[in-house]
């Protein structure tokens, strides 16, 4: 068939054939045309997909860059936010984005200048950078600007135990609820006193020596003539030692000058002291004194029978000097003055601050065990041993360098900040640990050391950069047994605490009172404070680390096996410090039966809502013979309340109980059933509280300290009258990464 030939459809059969090709080659250039703009389009839309895939691939690496400055950046705050700032921008350019140049910005912002009441350990950091492009080039299109946020947070370890400025004050330091027998040195002076009765007269009227008036004198003409007088009524206690006799009388002669002498006797006129004289009479009645508040008249008295109504007596002569000159006297009187130990039972007492003032218990002492201890006896990190008796076994978790630390936070502004350690030596004061602070051997009785060191921080939780201020050195390490059982200080190898160098009375147990910073003898500061000779400076935080294991000497203290409570206590000029335990703190409680004997346990802040508070208690309840259950209790704008959680319990000493257990949805668990050694002895009890969502760090009525203060409750069975004693070693975290990002 002849192509040519053919007729579009509805064509008149009889249409030229020129006109019909013309026809045909326009519809076949349309159609090119709509390819080529088709073409073009496809062209200009690959192109932004490739743009905008390469600017979304670009950006990315800006939020990873972010990302990681501010994860770099963070753990510099919250006290050193240039570091911090400078941190962010070097990691920054190690991942190809460098402020200022190539269009690149970066800020890098604490979340508390940047946002009012926002977080000071958060890190805000935006980068800006600009990304090129391919395809958009051919519209005018050459860079996009990518913007890219990213904020992290550095959770600092949670402060535990005390939201004041003193940490580990149990209260009472002496006998609970029987008070103390301790003994003073006193000086007591008896008289002046008048006699009442003379022996035979020798002289004229001789009771007016001690009755008669203005006008009515004892008197003597006969030269060389003795007079005696008795009944003076001293009752001077048994056991004193006289210091001194002083006599004091009004004399006078009628005309020439001599002087009138005086004796002492101690058995009614047998023996009589050396004589003593008055200086020369004159005629007109003047007072003359002998003897005096450190004059014995050479004589050692024994008191009370040497000085009693039966046998001390005083003679006065006129000596032949007088001739016949009338002698004359009135107004006799003799003082005695003598030194006793007294013992008087003190009553119960709080502990006070060095300067005298008063402090509200915390219901425990601060305390660590010693490096040769068991971990059984409730410190998980000190001791070297599980089991100290029979064969021993050593412990996984002995770890004295990381454990245990207390912070002592000096506030901005504030200056002149002071340190202070009460009762830092070990003493031993009774084997259950009631008296004193408690300190007390437990398969020993080798001496026990405690070495303090206080760090500058640089407000930073890496300790490796730390700067060590001060040391103890050896001012509390002892290489002798030292006791004080019942607190006396008395006895051959006991603490020194009656020693006269601290500014407190001799004798007592050192309420209030400070020990000689520069003793050569620690012990000195036994239930006394003791200064660090240091001043604080404000803005800073530093860190007193404790430990019973001798830094010059590893195994020096592997023998001794005991533990020794202390407390803390800081002051400053401007705003007052904090103190507070982290990382891991343990505890001594002396604990009451038939109540409740409740604790500060851990800060929670608000930024911490929606997270899980982890409490690790190592070895509660070993309260024998008294049973005991515990509870946490949250804070509410109305006060505290039992929260509900959940706990398990895992084995963690050779020589512990069989304690795998849980249990969720409780507001209590049992921790001793009674006269047991604890249902967790050996054991880690771990409790986990999920905190709100809408958890806002509430401060209950009465505390003053600052809101989101947890508190942990033991409740104790039994008798009112009985006491039980508790070692338990506390850490309260919060679970995830201390470093992380937030999500918006």
């Amino acid at each position: 068939m002849d192509l040519a030939t053919v007729r579009p459809a509805g064509r008149g059969a009889d249409a030229p054939e020129h006109i019909l090709d013309r026809r045909t080659l326009r519809q076949r250039g349309q159609v090119l045309a709509i390819f080529a703009a088709a073409t073009i389009l496809f062209v200009g839309i690959l192109a932004i997909v490739i743009d905008v895939s390469w600017y979304w691939a670009s950006s990315l690496r800006v939020q990873r860059a972010a990302d990681a400055a501010a994860l770099a950046g963070v753990v510099w705050l919250p006290g050193h936010v240039s570091t911090a700032q400078q941190a962010a921008y070097n990691e920054a350019s190690k991942d190809g984005y460098t402020t200022g140049v190539g269009g690149v910005t970066i800020t890098a912002t604490q979340d508390s200048t940047a946002v009012s009441g926002g977080d000071p350990n958060q890190l805000d950091v935006t980068v800006n950078a600009s990304v090129d492009t391919f395809f958009m080039r051919l519209f005018g299109i050459t860079k996009i600007q990518a913007t890219r946020s990213s904020k992290a947070i550095y959770v600092l370890p949670v402060p535990m135990g005390s939201p004041q400025n003193y940490y580990g004050d149990f209260g009472k330091v002496r006998y609970p609820g029987s008070g103390e027998s301790a003994s003073t040195t006193q000086t007591t002076t008896a008289g002046p006193s008048s006699p009442t009765g003379s022996g035979t007269a020798t002289w004229t009227t001789p009771q007016y020596a001690y009755s008669g008036t203005s006008s009515q004198f004892a008197t003597i003409k006969v030269k060389n003539t003795a007079q005696t007088w008795n009944n003076f009524g001293f009752s001077i206690p048994s056991g004193a030692t006289v210091l001194g006799i002083q006599v004091v009388m009004t004399a006078k002669i009628a005309a020439s000058t001599c002087q009138l002498s005086a004796a002492l006797s101690w058995n009614n006129g047998t023996s009589y002291t050396t004589a003593e004289t008055t200086t020369n009479l004159t005629t007109t009645a003047t007072s003359y004194g002998l003897g005096g508040a450190s004059d014995t008249w050479g004589h050692t008295w024994s008191p009370p029978t040497d000085l009693n109504n039966g046998k001390f007596i005083i003679q006065l002569t006129n000596p032949t000097a007088c001739g016949t000159n009338m002698v004359s006297v009135r107004q006799l009187q003799i003082s005695v003055t003598y030194k006793q130990t007294v013992t008087t039972t003190l009553p119960d007492a709080n502990l006070t601050d060095p300067n005298g003032g008063s402090l509200t218990p915390q219901g425990f002492w601060g305390t660590i065990m010693s490096q040769g201890g068991e971990s059984i006896n409730g410190d998980l990190y000190a001791p070297y041993y599980d089991n100290n008796g029979g064969t021993k076994t050593n412990s996984s978790y002995y770890n004295a360098s990381n454990y245990y630390n207390y912070d002592v936070q000096m506030r901005p502004g504030s200056s002149n900040g002071r340190l202070w350690i009460y009762d830092a030596p070990f003493c031993a004061s009774g084997s259950n640990g009631q008296y004193g602070t408690g300190d007390r051997w437990f398969n020993s009785t080798n001496g026990i050391s405690t070495f303090y060191d206080l760090y500058d921080t640089k407000l930073t939780n890496d300790t490796s950069d730390d700067t060590l201020v001060w040391s103890s050195g050896n001012t509390f390490k002892e290489t002798q047994s030292w006791s004080d059982p019942d607190l006396s200080g008395s006895g051959g190898s006991s603490c020194s605490k009656t020693t006269t160098s601290g500014s407190g009375p001799a004798g007592t147990d050192g309420l209030g009172t400070q020990c000689n910073a520069s003793a050569t003898s620690g012990l000195d500061c036994h239930l006394r404070w003791y200064q660090l000779p240091v001043t604080l400076t404000g803005g800073t935080l530093y860190r007193l680390h404790v430990s019973t294991t001798d830094p010059n000497s590893p195994t020096d203290q592997l023998n001794s096996d005991g533990h020794n409570s202390f407390t803390l206590w800081a002051t400053a000029a401007g705003t007052a410090p904090r103190v507070y335990g982290v990382g891991a703190m343990e505890t001594f409680e002396p604990l009451p039966g038939g109540g409740a004997s409740i604790f500060y346990l851990a800060q929670i802040g608000a930024e911490h809502a929606g997270k899980t508070m982890e409490i690790k208690l190592w070895d509660p309840g070993d309260t024998n013979p008294l049973p005991a259950s515990l509870s946490i209790l949250a804070p509410t704008t109305s006060g505290y309340t039992a929260t509900t959680f959940s706990w398990s319990a895992q084995k963690l000493n050779s020589q512990g109980q069989s304690c795998t257990s849980s249990g969720s949805g409780v507001t209590s668990v049992t921790t001793n059933v009674g006269a047991t050694t604890g249902t967790f002895n050996g054991c880690m009890l771990t409790i986990t509280v999920p905190l709100p969502t809408n958890y806002a760090a509430p401060t209950p009525p009465g505390e003053t300290n600052g809101g989101g203060w947890w508190k942990i409750e033991y409740d104790m069975g039994g008798s009112s009258s009985t006491n039980a004693y508790d070692l338990t070693t506390w850490q309260v975290d919060l679970l995830g990464n201390p470093v992380h990002l937030v999500v918006p």
